[in-house]
């Protein structure tokens, strides 16, 4: 369908322009009553505006599936190059704020994978987190503080951890979100001179959360333990 979505817009555009001639003419040759006539056009309104709702509902659904579809070419194959072409071909496309908002984290998340930060904070900058909804927007701000934290932006990660705290607990236990915010409070505990805290967390949790995909931030994490 994402593929077809031109083709599919003109074809409804048509159809709908068709049918409201149509419509018109049934109008003018049947003569209803001014009550009837109010009624029809409300209805024929009622199901334009159904159908184009439709057809977006059918739309988002394809572009989260194709996006969902992926993720295992960043999380499995570690091909972050295929994931970041992919990403930008959904973008060529004319797609809604939210949408290339959500493409635009998921580039940002590809660029960390690559270990370049300052392209994944460039990319974050343009992001509206207004656009985000629900835990694109909470991985939003915890995505930021991980980039400034790989920065060295101390001061501005923990500032946005502090901010986004109560955001940040929701998925605190998540099993996929989790080890970042664990990660990220490692990092925090470092910024404020808390080692023993630090190691103490690295030791105890690392076991629970440690994964093919994190295991190079945790690796990272030992070994700022290890140099304080």
């Amino acid at each position: 369908m994402l593929k077809n979505r031109n083709k599919i817009r003109v074809i409804f555009w048509v159809i709908l322009i068709v049918t409201s001639f149509l419509f018109g003419v049934g109008l003018a040759a049947f003569e209803p009553s001014d009550e009837v006539k109010k009624f029809s056009i409300i209805v024929f309104l009622c199901f334009v505006a159904i159908s184009a709702t439709i057809l977006n509902l059918l739309w988002f659904r394809a572009f989260n599936l194709k996006l969902a579809s992926l993720h295992s070419i960043l999380l499995e194959e570690h091909d972050a190059d295929r994931y970041i072409a992919e990403i930008n071909e959904l973008m060529e496309d004319k797609i809604s704020p939210q949408m290339r908002s959500v493409l635009q984290l998921s580039l940002s998340a590809a660029y960390c994978e690559k270990r370049d930060f300052l392209k994944a904070k460039e990319l974050l900058s343009l992001i509206n987190p207004q656009k985000l909804r629900g835990t694109n927007r909470t991985l939003y701000w915890a995505d930021y503080a991980y980039v400034h934290f790989h920065l060295k932006e101390n001061n501005k990660a923990i500032k946005r951890m502090i901010e986004h705290q109560a955001e940040f607990d929701k998925i605190r236990t998540h099993s996929n979100w989790g080890a970042l915010l664990l990660i990220l409070q490692i990092f925090k505990e470092l910024a404020e001179g808390n080692l023993k805290k630090a190691q103490s967390l690295l030791e105890q949790e690392r076991p629970k959360w440690e994964t093919e995909n994190n295991k190079d931030d945790f690796e990272y994490l030992e070994k700022l333990c290890q140099n304080k």
